[in-house]
């Protein structure tokens, strides 16, 4: 690849987690209890208080290609207004092996 007439490389990791057997209708089903995780972390500029965030999932496996829907909670107990709110993936391939 060539960016502004110099040759860049570029290389790309991925962690894959293998599975034997995938069944998809029991992947795909909700979860009993939601997949969730959360931050809480006090702000340079929004004084002595913290401001937390939790997200969460209600599967644990999504179809690639849908839309995931992540729930969010801020509990927000700074001075600063939470403005924007970026979400990052992380992506698990999975390939099916017919014998």
């Amino acid at each position: 690849m060539s960016i502004n007439g110099r040759k860049v490389v570029i290389r790309c990791c991925r962690d894959l987690r293998m599975i034997s057997t995938f069944d998809p209708e029991r992947a795909l089903l909700s979860l009993d209890k939601p997949l969730q995780a959360s931050e809480e972390q006090s702000l340079i500029w929004g004084g002595q208080k913290t401001l937390k965030l939790t997200a969460a999932l209600q599967r644990a496996v999504w179809v690639s290609g849908t839309a995931a829907y992540v729930d969010v909670s801020i509990i927000n107990n700074t001075s600063r207004r939470v403005r924007k709110l970026k979400v990052l993936r992380n992506i698990v391939a999975y390939k099916t092996v017919i014998p």
